[in-house]
């Protein structure tokens, strides 16, 4: 059996929930940087959903604003560079 076989399937992630992941990530690193920036995709596939699904689909929006307010909190928590960047940056 090879190492391919050996593997379990693969979920089916839409690139949102991959993003999301990706936040998480930066945020767990307090990479506040990164996190604004995937933030910002974020954000932007939300609104590509809503125009293509009108909405009808699950509801990203929650999903967005639950990371915004972690990153706000984030960029609260740790004054510096990385607060300067997240009071400049509007999310």
């Amino acid at each position: 059996m090879s190492a391919t076989q050996n593997r379990a399937p693969l979920q089916r992630l839409r690139v949102s929930d991959m993003v999301l992941r990706a936040f998480e990530y930066a945020c767990v690193m307090h990479d506040l940087k990164t996190a604004a920036m995937l933030l910002a995709i974020l954000e932007d596939l939300s609104q590509r959903e809503v125009r293509r699904f009108g909405g009808d689909r699950r509801q990203p929006g929650r999903e967005v604003d639950a990371a915004r307010e972690r990153l706000n909190r984030m960029a609260g928590e740790h004054p510096g560079p990385r607060a300067a960047f997240a009071g400049q940056a509007r999310f």
